[in-house]
């Protein structure tokens, strides 16, 4: 595990897994935002890196132990948790591209439990749909377990009374009559007739004795619910008016929930040294460490059914309220609670405009944290809510307050790839127009870059970064011509001549707001000139140097040097140096906290290219697997991709085994589809279609191959899309075959 994961990701474990942390006793340093994690910057990282933490984890431990993972109630469980599961058991044998990663053995050693209620369950649903996908990748077996029949209800009562079956017959056929075989509704019944001595223990006949005919008289036409509800009836206030709190707050509550409502005396008065241990001891709550959880759902639901149907609303706004006062003092947990307590009661009630302000502001601060934690539906919903919290005025009268709601819902919308097109659109374009400075815009301006990226515009996301950076002062050429890129790859050349990492480090830090908008912009603007426009790249690569020199350096000013070094070997044909210039861009990047991130942008440009013109491809090759690691660990799934690519595409040029290419192909191709990454997908596609045609009679058959887009298909598309980069795999796997044949 420690060979896997950096000390960053065992922490991350930790603060998931505490017990963990026994394991990993020295290391107990917490666990912050990473800085190279940003919510613009990162987009998703997190949750992908959380991911494949979890998979590293249970991979690890798979290699010595067989691991069972029991889920209870599944019917219950949210999309994010769902999807995870799922996800991870559909993919868990294809976390590693080669035994270098330290990791061994496939999901034979893991055994999945998942209960569910069917009648609570469709045959078409979330759940159901995702058991079909598993069933895809690995054996699912479904086993019924419906109500008890009367024999085993009679041995169960046998069981229970210590009598022979042949004596608790007659009880057995009138409790199943009565109980239908419900488990839960048995065990009530039969706790219900012994409180009422109608089942009791005789000490004369040392056996318990009942009668059937009064038994068989008891009427529960509504079944366990009423029976609960009379049980309730007979509890002390104090208690009810605990187990009511926690039935508002859900399933299961923390004592310094109620403890923290209990602060407020105009709110809540709740006698809890008392009133828990009884609740314990009446069989209502379990307590495991400071939480304390309802036995079962119709225990809460019986309990949340004393309180009046009229009152519930105002019930949970008590709730929600006590908790807003102290939400600067608040843990995520409990500003999350609270603002679940808002939105249970505010479509039913008159807010005033402060009051929907308010609760606005809590609900962007739940959905703070849920983005926090990666579950992005959660986040969705709350910032949903804020938003339609805000006034018709709101951009006037809550300027900042709408800002930041609208730039969250572009972002968990973006992040999450469920949400509507269309919709993030309308958030990102009524920020732009209602935005008061131009430094405004300009979180909404990366996110629409990276929007339009995603989708395979290209050409929009270049055109949106050249108008943001022409308003930050970096005008670029509209024509790029062959004449324009050598004299500035020439240009760039003399600037890095000799340059050596110890001269870049005399160089003061770039502190300028403005500078550094347009570093990050420019880097942002690299990213899709490599595909659609790379005579771009010299150009824009050259002014980072030139604001860097002249402004200091940050992390952008280094990918300017690696993007440097590529303009140099492909448009100024110089390897040896542009090969100098990316090896100083390398050395500083591992001296730099962002490494991890930098190192994962460099995939392309550097190690996939420039590197590799200079040093032995088979050292290349198994750099490749370092970086797909820390691709992984980031949470850049792009990035790793790629690098699954080139190990594959290397492997090829060495002489590898094609069968095992091709294995490891196939299993990228289905990666890559799980985990919903399509920009790759035309550019493997072309590297399948080469090793496919390098099999053994299979050029001369190529047109009976079925399966695979031909070259001309591929170029076609490239034509189309304008990608000049997947241009470039198609002509490079094309000449290999036709070299070859």
């Amino acid at each position: 595990l420690m060979s896997s994961i950096d000390m960053e990701g065992i922490r991350e474990l930790c603060e998931i897994l505490p017990n963990l942390a026994f394991i990993f006793p020295n290391d107990t340093k917490p666990v912050g935002q990473s800085s190279r994690l940003s919510p613009i910057g990162e987009i998703g990282a997190r949750r992908n890196r959380l991911d494949y933490l979890f998979h590293v984890l249970v991979k690890s431990l798979c290699s010595t132990v067989r691991l069972v993972f029991a889920l209870d109630d599944m019917q219950w469980a949210d999309l994010l948790s769902i999807t995870v599961v799922a996800t991870f058991f559909g993919t868990v044998d294809q976390t590693s591209i080669g035994s270098n990663l330290g990791i061994t053995g496939g999901n034979g050693g893991i055994l999945l439990l998942g209960s569910y209620r069917d009648n609570e369950v469709d045959n078409d649903g979330f759940l159901m749909n995702q058991m079909k996908y598993l069933s895809l990748s690995m054996q699912v077996t479904f086993v019924s377990i419906g109500e008890l029949s009367k024999e085993s209800t009679n041995k169960m009562l046998s069981s229970m009374l210590c009598l022979p079956t042949r004596l608790t017959s007659s009880l057995a056929t009138i409790v199943h009559q009565k109980t239908c075989g419900n488990a839960m509704f048995i065990k009530e019944f039969l706790k219900s007739i012994i409180t009422n001595r109608i089942l009791q223990f005789s000490v004369k006949s040392r056996r318990w004795i009942w009668d059937d005919d009064v038994i068989d008289l008891i009427s529960i036409s509504k079944g366990v619910a009423e029976l609960l509800s009379e049980k309730l009836t007979m509890l002390p206030p104090s208690l009810i008016e605990v187990l009511k709190v926690a039935a508002a707050v859900g399933s299961q509550v923390e004592e310094s929930t109620l403890k923290l409502l209990n602060k407020d005396p105009l709110a809540f008065r709740l006698q809890l040294g008392h009133s828990l241990p009884l609740a314990v001891q009446e069989g209502f709550l379990e307590k495991a460490g400071p939480v304390y959880a309802f036995s079962h759902d119709s225990l809460q639901a019986a309990v949340y059914d004393l309180i009046p149907v009229f009152e519930r609303k105002f019930f949970h706004k008590k709730i929600g309220t006590s908790l807003m006062m102290r939400w600067n003092t608040l843990d995520p947990n409990h500003i999350i609670l609270a603002a679940d307590q808002m939105n249970l009661c505010k479509d039913e009630l008159e807010l005033s405009s402060e009051e929907r302000v308010s609760i606005a502001g809590l609900q962007l601060l739940a959905g703070k944290h849920s983005m926090k934690s990666s579950c992005f539906e959660s986040a969705r919903s709350y910032i949903e809510s804020g938003v339609s919290l805000l006034q018709e005025n709101h951009w006037e009268s809550n300027y900042s307050l709408s800002l930041e709601l609208y730039e969250m819902s572009a972002l968990v919308s973006f992040i999450d790839g469920n949400g509507n097109a269309d919709a993030t659109m309308k958030r990102l374009q009524s920020i732009l127009q209602h935005a008061k400075t131009f430094e405004d815009t300009l979180n909404a301006s990366v996110l629409l870059s990276k929007f339009m990226g995603s989708r395979g515009n290209y050409a929009e996301a270049i055109n949106n970064c050249l108008g943001i950076l022409s308003n930050l002062g970096e005008t670029f050429p509209n024509e790029i011509d062959s004449t324009i890129v050598a004299s500035t790859v020439a240009e760039t050349k003399q600037l890095l001549a000799n340059i050596t990492k110890e001269q870049i480090s005399q160089y003061p830090v770039l502190n300028d707001p403005s500078k550094l908008n347009a570093m990050k912009f420019m880097s942002l603007l690299m990213l899709y000139a490599v595909a659609h426009k790379p005579s771009l790249m010299p150009i824009v690569s050259n002014r980072m140097i030139k604001l860097s020199f002249n402004f200091g350096f940050c992390d952008d000013s280094l990918l300017g040097l690696a993007m440097a070094a590529y303009g140099i070997v492909n448009f100024g044909n110089d390897i040896m140096a542009g090969y100098r210039v990316g090896k100083v861009a390398e050395s500083l990047i591992e001296e730099s906290q962002s490494k991890q991130t930098l190192r994962n942008r460099l995939v392309t440009v550097w190690y996939g290219h420039s590197r590799m013109f200079v040093e032995p491809i088979q050292a290349s090759r198994e750099k490749f697997i370092e970086l797909y690691n820390q691709s992984m660990l980031s949470g850049d799934l792009e990035n790793a991709l790629y690098s699954r690519l080139f190990y594959c595409k290397i492997g090829l040029h060495i002489g590898s085994n094609l069968d095992s290419i091709g294995r490891a192909h196939s299993i990228m191709i289905e990666q890559m589809t799980k985990l919903k990454q399509n920009i790759l997908h035309n550019a493997m596609s072309s590297f399948r279609a080469c090793t496919m045609l390098l099999r053994p009679g299979a050029y001369e058959n190529a047109s009976t191959i079925k399966g695979i887009k031909t070259f001309d298909e591929l170029r076609q598309i490239a034509y189309n899309t304008h990608n000049e980069h997947l241009l470039w795999h198609v002509d490079i796997d094309e000449m290999l075959v036709k070299f070859w044949f």
